[in-house]
């Protein structure tokens, strides 16, 4: 089972079976959130799904006009997930991929969203679906 945690250890989460994607957002909202130039996420189905702790929430519009809900430990700050509104996301909870505890290194992406986003300096992931915004 899939364990993961912020950087303090204050909240944890496990999840079973599989992510039914996983996700390279490089929307603007999403750099900020990490300070880094996208984020790798893992949709993952809410039933299947645990965290251990206190997260803090933060809410945010997209660009889209989704509202998305983070969220994040409230002693170190790692960001955990987020959810949103969005109908074909609301069965979801959306994890930041590195915050696993093992296995990063195998998480493969299959798409990356907000594309008219990606900075200059990254290249298009071959063989990944391909999107300007969310699909």
């Amino acid at each position: 089972m899939p364990k993961g945690s912020c950087l303090c250890g204050k909240l944890t989460y496990e999840y079973s079976g599989e992510p039914v994607k996983t996700v390279l957002c490089h929307c603007l909202q999403c750099r900020k959130l990490t300070s880094s130039a996208f984020t790798t996420n893992l949709l993952i189905p809410r039933e299947n799904i645990k965290i251990e702790g206190s997260p803090k929430h933060y809410e945010f519009i997209q660009e889209t006009g989704d509202k998305f809900t983070t969220s994040f430990c409230g002693e170190c700050a790692t960001l955990i997930g987020k959810e949103t509104d969005a109908e074909s996301f609301k069965p979801f909870l959306i994890l930041e991929a590195g915050t696993l505890d093992e296995g990063f290194e195998q998480t493969k992406p299959d798409s990356e969203i907000f594309v008219k986003h990606r900075t200059p300096w990254l290249e298009e992931m071959k063989g990944l679906a391909q999107f300007e915004t969310k699909p």
